[in-house]
């Protein structure tokens, strides 16, 4: 994914001036100052990023002369550097950037998520597959899937999936929080979300997988009601998955690198997908929502980006029950089409 060449000097990871002394473990540990030409401008930790796995380290990176993810991957290749330089073990990057980003706006959305959290708690998201794979009832007892399922990878290598909304307006009836996501199941059952959750009366830009145990991080990227996010997750020729956050609106965008991601393609099944995530415990949790939230510009990456060619829709209750769908999810991501998610027939927790 995003693999044209161009031609560059490699600059091995620990010939790089260091900085950023720190603790892992117990252990002192020095960073880099800049990663292939690119300013290090942050490392999270579990220290200083609320909800991080101990252990994992994520190297933010500054890129400013780049519009989009594409842009900025093919200007840094980061599939043949990344291939010539191997992250150490439990380290990931993540790069932010985008004609406007900024250090300081970085800090700010970091520590507005920090504070957020702190004082809320974790939002934890969850995938129907692994529900199944587990074998537990409890699992699937809190909260409920409205399901558009990518059907592609039935026939064909995805390497990648992809869908586009506009941030709606959050209501503050919800009991606890829900959730809209593009979703990726991989060959070896890893499992990589990124998208939008819905908490408090607002909404966070956010990427879940299976080594933070399905545990929201956050893409440091404001929530402005209205603009248009594009969301994916593809993999990359280096070995890497990834998860992507690009505002179409303001053209800044945030990719983070999965360091301990498997497999190679996509699975067929209801967690490679775009889908609605409920765990709201009462039936008016909807209001105040922009109503329906639209879901268009549907992507799979097989071989190159292309629309989808088929899909199916997946109704789930509290217990993992299939129900009729009687309009939850109208239209279709088809051949670049709208759906549309109508939150008033939503299954909620009950």
């Amino acid at each position: 994914m995003f693999n044209r060449i161009r031609p560059f000097v490699i600059i091995a990871v620990l010939l790089i001036a260091i900085a950023f002394p720190g603790s892992v473990n117990g252990e002192q540990v020095q960073y880099p100052t800049e990663l292939n030409d690119l300013p290090v401008i942050y490392v999270q930790t579990q220290a200083n990023t609320y909800s991080l796995p101990e252990g994992k380290i994520i190297l933010t990176l500054l890129d400013i002369s780049s519009q989009t993810t594409e842009e900025s991957c093919t200007k840094a290749n980061w599939d043949e550097f990344l291939l010539n330089n191997p992250l150490p073990k439990d380290w990931s990057i993540e790069v932010y950037g985008g004609i406007g980003a900024s250090k300081e706006e970085w800090l700010k959305n970091h520590d507005d998520y920090n504070r957020e959290f702190l004082e809320n708690g974790p939002i934890v998201l969850n995938s129907p597959q692994s529900t199944l794979n587990s074998g537990s009832a409890i699992l699937t007892a809190d909260h409920t899937y409205a399901i558009i399922r990518d059907t592609d990878p039935s026939s064909q290598t995805v390497q990648g999936i992809d869908a586009r909304w506009s941030a709606p307006t959050v209501g503050s009836d919800q009991t606890k929080y829900s959730a809209l996501l593009v979703n990726g199941w991989t060959n070896t059952d890893y499992f990589l979300q990124s998208g939008q959750v819905f908490s408090s009366g607002t909404g966070w830009n956010v990427w879940a997988d299976t080594t933070t145990n399905y545990v929201a991080q956050h893409f440091s990227l404001p929530y402005v009601i209205g603009h248009v996010y594009e969301f994916s997750v593809w993999y990359s020729s280096a070995g890497y998955w990834a998860m992507d956050c690009l505002d179409r609106t303001s053209w800044v965008y945030n990719y983070y690198y999965e360091h301990s991601a498997t497999g190679t393609r996509l699975k067929s099944n209801n967690s490679t997908s775009v889908f609605f995530e409920n765990w709201n415990t009462n039936s008016w949790w909807y209001v105040g929502f922009t109503n329906p939230i639209a879901v268009y510009t549907a992507k799979d990456y097989v071989s190159q980006w292309k629309a989808w060619n088929g899909q199916s829709i997946i109704i789930l209750d509290k217990n993992g029950n299939q129900l009729p769908n009687n309009n939850i999810i109208t239209g279709s991501l088809v051949s670049y089409g709208w759906a549309y998610f109508n939150l008033m027939y939503m299954p909620y927790v009950n």
